[in-house]
Protein backbone atom coordinates (compact mmCIF):
# COMPACT_ATOMS: atom_id res chain seq x y z
CA UNK A 1 0.00 0.00 0.00
CA UNK A 2 2.88 2.36 0.82
CA UNK A 3 4.45 1.89 -2.64
CA UNK A 4 1.09 2.49 -4.31
CA UNK A 5 0.55 5.72 -2.34
CA UNK A 6 4.06 6.98 -3.15
CA UNK A 7 3.53 6.24 -6.83
CA UNK A 8 0.23 8.11 -6.89
CA UNK A 9 1.84 11.16 -5.28
CA UNK A 10 4.64 11.18 -7.88
CA UNK A 11 2.11 10.72 -10.70
CA UNK A 12 0.17 13.73 -9.49
CA UNK A 13 3.27 15.92 -9.15
CA UNK A 14 4.63 14.98 -12.56
CA UNK A 15 1.28 15.45 -14.29
CA UNK A 16 1.00 18.94 -12.81
CA UNK A 17 4.51 19.91 -13.97
CA UNK A 18 3.94 18.45 -17.41
CA UNK A 19 0.59 20.18 -17.82
CA UNK A 20 2.17 23.56 -17.02
CA UNK A 21 4.22 23.43 -20.23
CA UNK A 22 2.95 25.23 -23.31
CA UNK A 23 2.55 23.14 -26.44
CA UNK A 24 5.33 25.13 -28.09
CA UNK A 25 7.73 24.33 -25.22
CA UNK A 26 6.76 20.68 -25.36
CA UNK A 27 7.36 20.47 -29.12
CA UNK A 28 10.80 22.11 -28.80
CA UNK A 29 11.84 19.78 -25.98
CA UNK A 30 10.48 16.76 -27.85
CA UNK A 31 12.56 17.69 -30.91
CA UNK A 32 15.70 17.81 -28.75
CA UNK A 33 14.83 14.42 -27.24
CA UNK A 34 14.45 13.04 -30.76
CA UNK A 35 17.91 14.33 -31.68
CA UNK A 36 19.41 12.58 -28.65
CA UNK A 37 17.62 9.36 -29.57
CA UNK A 38 18.69 9.42 -33.22
CA UNK A 39 22.35 9.98 -32.26
CA UNK A 40 22.59 6.69 -30.36
CA UNK A 41 24.41 3.83 -32.06
CA UNK A 42 21.84 1.40 -30.69
CA UNK A 43 19.04 3.36 -32.34
CA UNK A 44 20.96 3.52 -35.62
CA UNK A 45 21.40 -0.26 -35.58
CA UNK A 46 17.77 -1.07 -34.73
CA UNK A 47 15.51 -2.11 -37.61
CA UNK A 48 12.18 -2.81 -35.89
CA UNK A 49 11.16 -0.01 -33.52
CA UNK A 50 8.05 0.34 -31.40
CA UNK A 51 6.99 3.92 -30.75
CA UNK A 52 3.98 5.09 -28.78
CA UNK A 53 1.46 7.59 -30.12
CA UNK A 54 1.71 10.50 -27.73
CA UNK A 55 -1.11 12.15 -25.83
CA UNK A 56 -1.27 15.94 -25.75
CA UNK A 57 1.11 16.47 -22.81
CA UNK A 58 3.48 13.56 -23.38
CA UNK A 59 6.82 13.77 -25.17
CA UNK A 60 5.66 14.12 -28.77
CA UNK A 61 6.63 11.20 -30.99
CA UNK A 62 5.04 11.76 -34.40
CA UNK A 63 8.03 13.62 -35.86
CA UNK A 64 10.30 10.87 -34.47
CA UNK A 65 8.13 8.25 -36.18
CA UNK A 66 8.23 10.10 -39.52
CA UNK A 67 12.00 10.61 -39.36
CA UNK A 68 12.56 6.96 -38.42
CA UNK A 69 10.45 5.93 -41.40
CA UNK A 70 12.69 8.05 -43.66
CA UNK A 71 15.64 6.11 -42.22
CA UNK A 72 13.96 2.91 -43.48
CA UNK A 73 13.10 1.70 -39.98
CA UNK A 74 10.10 -0.59 -39.67
CA UNK A 75 7.57 1.18 -37.44
CA UNK A 76 5.43 -0.60 -34.86
CA UNK A 77 2.74 0.84 -32.60
CA UNK A 78 0.97 -0.56 -29.52
CA UNK A 79 -2.74 -1.39 -29.53
CA UNK A 80 -5.07 -1.88 -26.58
CA UNK A 81 -7.77 -4.21 -27.85
CA UNK A 82 -11.03 -4.69 -25.98
CA UNK A 83 -10.98 -7.18 -23.09
CA UNK A 84 -7.20 -7.74 -23.47
CA UNK A 85 -4.79 -7.01 -20.63
CA UNK A 86 -1.70 -6.66 -22.77
CA UNK A 87 -0.54 -4.52 -25.65
CA UNK A 88 -0.87 -5.96 -29.13
CA UNK A 89 1.87 -4.91 -31.53
CA UNK A 90 0.89 -3.48 -34.93
CA UNK A 91 3.36 -3.25 -37.78
CA UNK A 92 2.43 -0.29 -39.97
CA UNK A 93 2.16 -1.09 -43.64
CA UNK A 94 2.31 2.60 -44.53
CA UNK A 95 3.24 5.71 -42.56
CA UNK A 96 0.22 7.49 -44.05
CA UNK A 97 -2.24 4.97 -42.65
CA UNK A 98 -5.49 6.44 -41.22
CA UNK A 99 -5.74 6.66 -37.44
CA UNK A 100 -8.64 6.37 -35.04
CA UNK A 101 -8.95 7.22 -31.35
CA UNK A 102 -8.61 4.02 -29.37
CA UNK A 103 -8.58 3.10 -25.69
CA UNK A 104 -7.53 5.81 -23.21
CA UNK A 105 -7.76 8.41 -25.99
CA UNK A 106 -4.62 7.15 -27.74
CA UNK A 107 -4.49 7.22 -31.54
CA UNK A 108 -4.22 3.81 -33.17
CA UNK A 109 -3.98 2.71 -36.81
CA UNK A 110 -7.34 1.90 -38.35
CA UNK A 111 -8.30 -1.77 -38.39
CA UNK A 112 -7.04 -3.46 -41.54
CA UNK A 113 -4.09 -1.08 -42.02
CA UNK A 114 -1.59 -3.08 -39.97
CA UNK A 115 -0.31 -6.58 -39.25
CA UNK A 116 -0.13 -7.96 -35.71
CA UNK A 117 3.26 -9.36 -34.70
CA UNK A 118 4.85 -10.89 -31.62
CA UNK A 119 6.77 -8.58 -29.23
CA UNK A 120 9.89 -10.69 -29.81
CA UNK A 121 10.18 -9.15 -33.29
CA UNK A 122 11.05 -5.76 -31.80
CA UNK A 123 14.64 -4.53 -31.64
CA UNK A 124 13.85 -1.42 -29.63
CA UNK A 125 10.91 -0.10 -27.61
CA UNK A 126 10.51 3.66 -27.10
CA UNK A 127 8.48 3.84 -23.91
CA UNK A 128 6.55 6.70 -22.32
CA UNK A 129 6.42 7.37 -18.60
CA UNK A 130 5.34 9.91 -16.02
CA UNK A 131 8.70 9.50 -14.27
CA UNK A 132 11.97 7.57 -14.52
CA UNK A 133 14.88 7.12 -12.14
CA UNK A 134 18.61 6.62 -12.62
CA UNK A 135 18.34 2.85 -12.23
CA UNK A 136 15.86 2.62 -15.11
CA UNK A 137 12.78 2.49 -12.92
CA UNK A 138 9.71 3.65 -14.82
CA UNK A 139 6.40 5.01 -13.55
CA UNK A 140 3.47 4.77 -15.95
CA UNK A 141 -0.25 5.15 -15.37
CA UNK A 142 -0.49 1.99 -13.28
CA UNK A 143 -2.09 -0.36 -15.81
CA UNK A 144 1.06 -2.46 -16.26
CA UNK A 145 0.84 -2.66 -20.06
CA UNK A 146 4.48 -1.80 -20.72
CA UNK A 147 5.79 -4.02 -17.93
CA UNK A 148 3.95 -6.96 -19.49
CA UNK A 149 5.26 -5.97 -22.91
CA UNK A 150 8.84 -5.84 -21.57
CA UNK A 151 8.38 -9.26 -19.94
CA UNK A 152 6.99 -10.82 -23.15
CA UNK A 153 9.64 -9.39 -25.46
CA UNK A 154 12.99 -10.79 -26.46
CA UNK A 155 15.78 -10.50 -23.87
CA UNK A 156 17.70 -8.69 -26.63
CA UNK A 157 15.06 -5.97 -27.11
CA UNK A 158 16.32 -2.60 -25.92
CA UNK A 159 13.97 -0.47 -23.80
CA UNK A 160 14.49 3.29 -24.09
CA UNK A 161 12.49 5.78 -22.05
CA UNK A 162 11.88 9.30 -23.35
CA UNK A 163 11.09 12.03 -20.84
CA UNK A 164 11.34 15.70 -20.03
CA UNK A 165 14.37 16.26 -17.85
CA UNK A 166 12.34 17.06 -14.71
CA UNK A 167 10.67 13.66 -15.02
CA UNK A 168 13.92 11.94 -14.04
CA UNK A 169 14.27 11.63 -10.25
CA UNK A 170 16.80 9.86 -8.03
CA UNK A 171 14.71 6.85 -7.01
CA UNK A 172 11.22 5.57 -7.78
CA UNK A 173 9.30 3.13 -5.59
CA UNK A 174 9.27 -0.19 -7.47
CA UNK A 175 7.40 -3.47 -7.09
CA UNK A 176 8.52 -6.93 -8.24
CA UNK A 177 6.57 -6.65 -11.52
CA UNK A 178 8.20 -3.34 -12.54
CA UNK A 179 10.84 -3.84 -15.24
CA UNK A 180 13.48 -1.18 -15.91
CA UNK A 181 14.44 0.60 -19.10
CA UNK A 182 18.02 0.49 -20.27
CA UNK A 183 18.30 4.17 -21.07
CA UNK A 184 16.41 7.47 -20.76
CA UNK A 185 16.74 10.30 -23.29
CA UNK A 186 15.71 13.80 -22.19
CA UNK A 187 16.08 17.17 -23.87
CA UNK A 188 19.31 17.73 -21.89
CA UNK A 189 21.04 14.35 -21.63
CA UNK A 190 21.11 10.61 -22.20
CA UNK A 191 21.13 8.53 -19.03
CA UNK A 192 22.49 4.99 -19.19
CA UNK A 193 20.38 3.32 -16.50
CA UNK A 194 20.85 -0.39 -16.79
CA UNK A 195 24.19 -1.16 -18.39
CA UNK A 196 24.69 -4.71 -19.58
CA UNK A 197 25.92 -6.57 -22.65
CA UNK A 198 23.09 -5.12 -24.76
CA UNK A 199 24.23 -1.53 -24.68
CA UNK A 200 27.59 0.22 -24.74
CA UNK A 201 28.72 3.22 -22.77
CA UNK A 202 27.56 6.64 -23.93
Amino acid sequence: MKIKTEKELIRKQMAQKRNSLSQNELLKKSALIGEKLFSLNEFKAAKNILFYMSLEKEVQTWDMICYSHKLSKQIFLPLVLKNRHHLDIARLRNIETPFITGSFGVKEPEYGSYDLVEPKELDLIVAPGLAFDYQGGRLGFGKGYYDRLFANGSPNTLRFGVALDFQVISTLPQSKDDLPVHLVATEKRVILCNPNSLIGSI
